[in-house]
């Protein structure tokens, strides 16, 4: 009977930690949330251009991810599974085992990384690129080249910024996803805790390399050829 009523105790405890955890980590969620709004609401009021760019471009990659998130979910679990499953069965296998929270596993580490990354990334290029195209080398250039180099060097600067804060919470994201039964994180700060003191700071950048270049080569190919068109276009 004793050793009951310390088991009991002791389970009673556990219980009530994780839901106080939980609770911490919904109110923090809201508060950020709040915040982010705001800061859109204010940004949409402000007449500076690059601020509202930047707005738009976290509301936009934000809505993007989360619109898509299940599909990334299912293409992630089905990557580490030995054998071939169909995107139909293993959306009906997670759904049978899960139910709907498990096509939205790691999603809070997408939200964060979505507004942070959108955000620095827009608001970057978009400083960059016209701080660079008032300088009198630009205004007296007609070369294309020239033109190409201003908007590869402006989406490559702020790529690597943005990627900076955007790459921990995707290595986070990923691992809840496929292998949180053998990692155990209960959320985005307490898996960034645990990597932290099992490897430093090195350990929140495992894997990046190819990330980045991969990133890098397809946004930067993508944007400059955004803007050579449209200045081809305009013109």
């Amino acid at each position: 009977p004793l050793y009951s009523s310390a088991a009991s105790d002791v389970y009673k405890r556990q219980v009530s930690g994780i839901k106080n955890k939980r609770l911490r980590h919904n109110l923090f969620l809201a508060s950020f949330t709040g915040i982010y709004m705001y800061s859109i609401y204010k940004a949409h009021q402000s007449e500076n251009e690059v601020l509202r760019i930047g707005a738009a471009g976290s509301l936009t990659t934000l809505i993007g991810e989360s619109s898509f998130y299940f599909i990334d979910a299912i293409n992630a679990r089905s990557k580490i599974l030995t054998n071939n499953v169909s995107f139909t069965s293993m959306l009906k296998k997670v759904l049978k085992n899960e139910g709907v929270g498990g096509l939205f596993k790691g999603y809070t580490a997408c939200y964060y990384s979505s507004i942070f990354y959108g955000y620095l990334y827009f608001y970057m290029y978009k400083g960059i690129k016209c701080y660079m195209k008032e300088s009198e080398m630009y205004q007296n250039s007609k070369s294309t080249s020239f033109r190409a180099l201003i908007y590869a060097s402006s989406s490559t600067i702020a790529e690597v910024i943005s990627l900076l804060i955007y790459y921990p919470y995707e290595l986070v994201k990923i691992r809840l996803l496929t292998k949180n039964d053998i990692y155990k994180y209960e959320s985005v700060s307490d898996a960034f805790v645990k990597i932290v003191r099992k490897d430093g700071v090195r350990g929140l950048y495992r894997g990046c390399v190819s990330f980045f270049f991969a990133f890098l080569g397809q946004y930067t190919m993508q944007m400059t050829t955004y803007e050579l068109l449209t200045d081809g276009i305009i013109k």
